[in-house]
């Protein structure tokens, strides 16, 4: 194969998602199982700020109160039993979340575990632009000396997010400081943190969208039905569970890079990792490069093999080469190019930024 050869192959050269993306394509899912767009979704790009009136809009039984907070009113357990607003109005309740971001303003400081020894871009600048021609239909990702870019093509423009680590690079006019981690118990008493109360990672994927989302979903299942119960406990565990498997998912792209002679990324390749990826990592590498699943068919550890699925058949290793996958692999490298031109105009709306 290429590879063995020694040309470069992507995982994407044998995604047809990726490959139409890349060309500017789409087709809808398809009902047929025995057609592979049978098991493409909807990949959304999301406006949180329009999202969020959205479902306020959709919110019905919900009153909602336009003010600022001013503090929490707590019994002697500690428990809160109102939120004071500005203008001297008070909320009263049984259980809070919070959802104020970093600031975690109803939280008490339970402690909180800092990631910044893994994910070591601390300066962040986000903004939307105007569209210039026609969006493309994905988020392109790309990494420059002291971080990455982010484009996600929305409905008003591209809303445009440039990560740097402030130890690499001076700081850049507009940037904001974030601090990645989470708290060591989201659920407090009867507070809840949610979103960035809870926990902050960095925008490379939607992932602060997603634990959002899981967040609600977990509370639901677990809505306590007495106080002091046991669902606490387990919600701070599954929080837990969730959020450093994401933080693991993203140290492995830094750890795993490829760029050398800049200094950040060299530090980020040869810094110690935490113990749960570096396992993975080692058994990743013990077993020749080969994916393993939890369980397969009701058995603990079963290799997995990435397989290619066409007209409803498994394709093994040992199939002759498929025609259509070379020729969809052989555009996506002619068309790879292309993307990095027109993310290289992106990166020149960040003065300062190196290509």
């Amino acid at each position: 194969g290429r590879r063995a050869a020694g040309h470069p192959v992507r995982p994407t050269d044998f995604s047809l998602a990726a490959v139409a993306a890349a060309a500017g394509r789409f087709a809808r899912p398809s009902e047929d199982p025995t057609s592979i767009l049978s098991s493409y979704g909807y990949g959304l790009h999301l406006d949180t700020a329009a999202l969020a009136a959205m479902c306020r809009g959709l919110a019905d039984g919900v009153t909602h109160h336009e003010a600022r907070f001013a503090h929490a009113i707590r019994a002697e357990n500690g428990h809160v039993r109102a939120v004071a607003l500005e203008g001297g109005a008070q909320v009263a309740g049984d259980i809070f979340l919070d959802c104020s971001g970093p600031a975690a303003l109803l939280c008490e400081d339970h402690g909180f575990e800092s990631w910044a020894a893994w994910l070591r871009c601390d300066r962040v600048i986000g903004r939307t632009t105007a569209q210039e021609g026609v969006p493309p239909p994905y988020t392109h990702i790309s990494a420059h000396p002291t971080g990455w870019l982010r484009s996600v093509p929305l409905a008003g423009g591209p809303r445009e997010a440039l990560l740097y680590s402030s130890a690499h690079r001076p700081d850049m006019p507009g940037a904001s400081t974030i601090h990645q981690g989470r708290r060591t118990r989201a659920w407090t008493g009867n507070v809840i943190a949610v979103g960035a109360a809870a926990a902050l990672i960095e925008p490379l994927y939607g992932h602060n969208l997603q634990m959002v989302q899981t967040a609600i979903q977990r509370l639901i299942a677990l809505f306590p039905t007495k106080a002091e119960g046991p669902e606490a406990r387990e919600y701070n565990r599954l929080t837990a569970s969730e959020t450093d498997r994401i933080r693991d998912f993203l140290v492995a792209h830094y750890k795993t890079n490829g760029r050398t002679g800049e200094p950040f990324w060299d530090e980020v390749r040869t810094m110690a990792v935490p113990d749960t990826l570096q396992y993975k990592l080692d058994l990743y590498a013990s077993r020749r490069c080969r994916l393993f699943t939890a369980s397969q068919n009701g058995r603990e550890g079963q290799p997995c093999r990435i397989r290619h699925h066409r007209h409803g058949r498994r394709r093994r290793s040992d199939d002759p080469p498929d025609p259509q996958l070379q020729r969809t692999a052989r555009h996506r490298r002619e068309r790879v190019p292309r993307q990095d031109a027109g993310h290289a105009e992106a990166r020149h709306r960040f003065p300062g930024l190196a290509p």
